[in-house]
């Protein structure tokens, strides 16, 4: 009896709870988060197509990377990822044209960077970036 109430309960758990299979975020998908929280960009101004999406090895480790477009009526950019063990290893931005729109609205060059580094090290939890954001300090402009 114990065994029936212990099979129809986990049978009733299963038909009630949805599966719990979460669809895996792609390598531009990443990026794209990248580009929103750590470098401001205001992607949802964009249109992005890919180029190309490659899956291999680096070391043993899986390495995914992607190449692909971000064009907008103001301009556009190429963005180059590389992602190892699912974290950012490389990001290249290239072939920019016309005006990218960024959610800031800072023009000083060192508040940028000050900003930068301060999304950075949020978006990756890694103290370095605190550490080159506080030499800012010394710098004068």
């Amino acid at each position: 009896m114990t065994t029936l109430l212990i099979l129809l309960s986990s049978s009733i758990f299963a038909i009630l709870v949805p599966n719990a299979c979460a669809t895996e975020i792609t390598a531009q998908q990443k990026a794209i988060t990248f580009l929103t929280e750590a470098v401001d960009l205001d992607v949802n101004t964009y249109v992005a197509s890919l180029n190309k999406e490659n899956i291999s090895t680096l070391g043993g480790h899986p390495q995914k990377e992607v190449n692909f477009n971000l064009n907008s009526n103001e301009g556009g950019l190429r963005v180059m990822c590389t992602f190892v063990d699912n974290k950012l290893r490389q990001i290249y931005l290239s072939d920019y044209s016309g005006k990218l729109v960024n959610e800031s609205t800072t023009t000083n060059s060192l508040n940028m960077a000050d900003d930068f580094l301060e999304r950075l090290q949020s978006y990756t939890t890694n103290s370095f970036y605190g550490e080159l954001k506080s030499m800012l300090n010394n710098v004068s402009y």
